[in-house]
């Protein structure tokens, strides 16, 4: 089941995502156009020539880094590669959560492991 369908351009961002150990692929947006609520979702992704991937989706302001630009990123699960300027096409299938800012690194990646967490059980990965 999907809720919403885009596609995007993947650009350079500042590296935070691989930092924190997941790394991001963030697409070049109109945030008008995208009419998509603040906050985390699983979603489903795929590039030319690629199966579809699933994907931990955050669109927001990144609170806890004090941005104050509209983002889109995609942490795509087991999956490692160069995506720089390729298109994605982007199926979200679930909102997981409202963005939120955290007191620090060490809260934001306790709750992507949550978010990962989540998204697996509801992709029926979670074995035990």
């Amino acid at each position: 089941m999907c809720f919403k369908h885009f596609s995007g351009v993947v650009e350079r961002g500042q590296g935070r995502g691989q930092e924190l150990g997941f790394p991001t692929a963030n697409l070049k947006i109109d945030p008008e156009a995208l009419e998509l609520s603040l906050g985390v979702y699983l979603g489903e992704v795929r590039w030319a020539g690629s199966p579809p991937f699933d994907a931990l989706i955050n669109y927001g302001l990144r609170p806890t880094f004090g941005e104050k630009k509209l983002s889109l990123e995609l942490h795509i699960i087991d999956f490692s590669g160069d995506l720089y300027g390729k298109v994605l096409e982007v199926n979200i299938k679930a909102r997981l959560r409202n963005e939120q800012r955290f007191e620090g690194r060490k809260e934001l990646i306790r709750q992507i492991q949550a978010d990962l967490k989540q998204a697996k059980k509801i992709l029926g990965n979670v074995s035990g």
